[in-house]
Order: C-alpha cells, then structure tokens, then sequence
C-alpha cells in the first residue's frame, strides 16, 4: 500500500475530471471561454488530482497532468466497501472516473488531512 502521507502538501484539485485535465492541459484550444477551467498558462504547469481507475481490479490513482501528459503518482487498492459503494452509485462499466465523496473522505484520511 502506498503511503499518501508523503504528497499531503500537494495542491490537489478534489473536483478535477479526467476529461478536465485533457483539456486543460492536452487540447490546446480547445477550453470553452465560460467554463471553469482555463487552460494552462506555462509549460511546466501541473493539476494533481485522482482518479478511480476501474478496468481490471477498481484502484485510485493520483495522477500529476503536464502539457506533455499524466504521470502516475501514487496508486492504491480500492478497499471492498468503498469499491461496492462506487459501483452501485456511479457505474459497473470499465473505465477512468472522478472519486467520489466517500472516496474523497477515505483519501483525505489516508493523507492525513
């Protein structure tokens, strides 16, 4: 299990989306001028946020995205309840999704917020 204690002070966007980050940071002019993302301003600039990755056993990954790509930080197991709780609430369908508020909670405690 991966120790999140160590990236606790890192500026994690809670409401990021996979399809978010993309287009923040991948798909240069393509950033709708009313959403609530601007794209990025400078190479380097980075969002940090998570990810529940459910296309083999359901895991969160916590993800840095850069103008060239994403970069897996951290990944832990999802544990049982929480993994049954996603499925029943958001879907059973294979893929990348946002976390939801109780696996938000269960990270910030495992980060030590």
């Amino acid at each position: 299990m991966c120790d999140l204690k160590k990236f606790k002070d890192l500026p994690i966007d809670w409401e990021m989306t996979p399809e978010d980050a993309i287009t923040r940071h991948l798909e240069w002019g393509n950033n709708s001028y009313k959403s609530g993302r601007m794209p990025v301003n400078y190479e380097g600039e980075a969002s940090y946020y998570f990810v529940v990755n459910t296309w083999d056993a359901p895991r969160v990954i916590l993800i840095k995205m850069t103008s060239e790509g994403p970069e897996e930080l951290a990944e832990l197991s999802l544990p049982e309840d929480l993994a049954q709780d996603f499925y029943e609430n958001v879907t059973r369908l294979k893929g990348v999704y946002p976390v939801t508020p109780k696996i938000k909670t269960w990270l910030e405690d495992k980060m030590g917020l």
